[in-house]
């Protein structure tokens, strides 16, 4: 929402531009988007803030989703561990606590209603949500595809 906020798009088009980039691409145009729309410089000083405790929570979200979580029964303790085999064996294995995990969900959770809350003092909540859309199946590749086969004489 934000992005297609400072890109003066619909959330329609900011999808289409957003939907498949990854976190540090829609950091770079969220910024660089923001400085161009964004005429407040306070607004300017607490999105970067913002956006800098979403990556610093985002770091952390991508320890939970791609590294592994041991526990071990006889003495309780937990590990994080990540592992890597790209040309050689590497394995990391840090100690976590269910305090520490807990006190990360909430920050990762957090940062992001810090951030929606952002939108609406700074004004890029107010965004074109269309209620419906026509259906646009009809302009498919793969739907212009097949008129074109059914439409060429033969």
């Amino acid at each position: 929402m934000g992005i297609a906020s400072v890109l003066g798009v619909d959330i329609e088009k900011g999808t289409a531009i957003t939907a498949h980039l990854n976190a540090q691409l829609r950091d770079n145009l969220f910024r660089s988007a923001a400085e161009i729309a964004i005429d407040n410089l306070d607004h300017l000083d607490e999105l970067d803030k913002l956006l800098d405790e979403v990556a610093d929570a985002s770091k952390r979200r991508n320890e939970y989703l791609h590294y592994s979580i041991y526990h071990v029964p006889k003495t309780g303790r937990c590990f994080l561990t990540k592992k890597s085999a790209r040309g050689s064996v590497q394995v990391t294995i840090r100690e976590i606590t269910a305090e520490e995990i807990v006190r990360d969900a909430e920050r990762i959770y957090i940062a992001g209603l810090n951030l929606m809350a952002f939108y609406g003092k700074a004004g890029l909540d107010d965004i074109d949500i269309p209620e419906c859309r026509l259906d646009r199946s009809h302009k498919t590749r793969a739907a212009r595809k097949a008129r074109r086969k059914t439409s060429t004489p033969g």
